[in-house]
């Protein structure tokens, strides 16, 4: 008799499930609530696309985990509603696909206004690096018109923005 080998969602793998999805709708709340701007002068628009930018990095990274751990799952990119309660599973390759948009949005909108202890634009490009890193040892998930060599160069394009930025403490 052979043996099925599928997960079984424990305790810790239904825990982060739920903990990423509470996320994930935390930074829908967020990118849906607050206006953001193109050219930033105030403090107040400053700090309200250093908020959305967050919201959108912590959306990428939570993409990222899900997919890693259970290959396609639901992607929400809006606030729940009595029409949307049951989502179907996306593709793999169009998580990704969403998860480098959210990246780059965060890049684009991260500008340490929050103060420390908050992701700045660097982390945005070290996960950025590390979704092109995924693609790059993966086919299945590859846009047809990039080749594995493609994926890598992004992949040093955006650790090399990071390079340097950060050192240890002693």
């Amino acid at each position: 008799e052979m043996l099925a080998l599928k997960p079984v969602l424990d305790g810790d793998s239904q825990g982060t499930w739920v903990g990423l999805y509470n996320a994930i709708a935390q930074a829908n709340s967020a990118i849906q609530s607050i206006t953001t701007v193109d050219n930033p002068v105030t403090n107040d628009e400053l700090l309200f696309n250093d908020i959305v930018g967050h919201a959108y990095f912590v959306r990428s990274w939570s993409y990222f985990s899900l997919t890693r751990l259970f290959g396609d799952i639901p992607l929400w990119l809006e606030l729940p509603d009595a029409d949307n309660l049951s989502k179907p599973k996306t593709s793999a390759k169009d998580v990704y696909a969403q998860a480098i948009s959210d990246a780059k949005n965060a890049e684009a909108l991260l500008n340490e206004s929050v103060g420390v202890g908050y992701p700045k634009q660097y982390a945005a490009n070290m996960l950025l690096a590390k979704l092109y890193m995924t693609l790059a040892t993966n086919t299945d998930l590859q846009e047809s018109n990039l080749t594995e060599a493609n994926y890598w160069q992004l992949a040093y394009d955006e650790a090399i923005k990071a390079y340097g930025q950060y050192q240890l403490v002693s």
